[in-house]
């Protein structure tokens, strides 16, 4: 079954909604000099680092603004829930819109640091690809997943596209670096979050560096779940 769009104008509340998103991603933006760490190998590459850390900023912004909730965080890895539908009066369980996670409407996208070796790194956004969905030997019924607070469940469903060869995916930044963070070498860019579950999760932040000849240039973004709506397994919605 899978869960049908209802096609409408915008109502008061949703524009007001779509001004705050606009308003949020013009602040972060703006306070963008913030999160650049040491810069010195000229101007014009603080220049270049300021723009490329904007553009991903205001990406990641909109994205956490759009969530419903955090599915599944990990160092490498965050994935977030798009809702696709309206949930006033959705009620719990195994038929229902709230529950309902369809894989061929957008309803995930995982943001994921990918090594390309020789110690360079991208930062990547992924979605179900519903052309490659429909080629290979499908093991989810109907191309629909049900939420469960179990990490260890949604990093099967990535497994499972990974490993499928079906996620369509963009390029948010490349040419990134591990960062020096209190004068310490990292392994590698990381997520940052506060301890919990995907049921508590309102927040993260992703540490990396641009890689440059001189001195890779330390960067930050942060990002938060502007209006978390839990799904009944959690608890009830905040």
């Amino acid at each position: 079954m899978s869960v049908a769009r209802t096609h409408r104008g915008f109502t008061l509340i949703e524009l007001m909604v779509a001004t705050v998103i606009t308003s949020v991603i013009a602040l972060s933006v703006a306070g963008l000099l913030s999160f650049v760490g040491e810069m010195s190998a000229g101007q014009e590459n603080r220049v270049s680092a300021v723009v490329r850390l904007a553009g991903v900023q205001a990406r990641v912004a909109r994205l956490a603004l759009e969530a419903r909730m955090v599915l599944e965080e990990r160092a490498d890895r965050v994935a977030l829930w798009l809702p696709s539908e309206m949930l006033e009066g959705a009620e719990s369980g195994s038929e229902s819109n709230f529950d309902i996670i369809n894989l061929e409407q957008d309803e995930i996208v995982w943001l994921v640091w990918e090594d390309v070796g020789n110690g360079s790194w991208r930062l990547l956004e992924q979605r179900p690809d519903p052309d490659a969905l429909n080629l290979v030997e499908l093991e989810i019924e109907n191309l629909e997943v049900y939420f469960t607070p179990d990490p260890a469940y949604w990093d099967s469903i990535y497994t499972w596209l990974h490993d499928n060869d079906a996620l369509d995916t963009s390029v948010l930044a490349e040419g990134l670096e591990a960062p020096i963070i209190g004068g310490v070498a990292t392994a590698s860019p990381a997520f940052r979050f506060a301890a919990g579950t995907n049921c508590t999760a309102r927040w993260f932040a992703g540490e990396y560096a641009f890689a440059q000849e001189e001195a890779p240039i330390n960067a930050r973004f942060d990002a938060a779940i502007a209006f978390p709506d839990p799904h009944p397994l959690c608890g009830g919605a905040s």
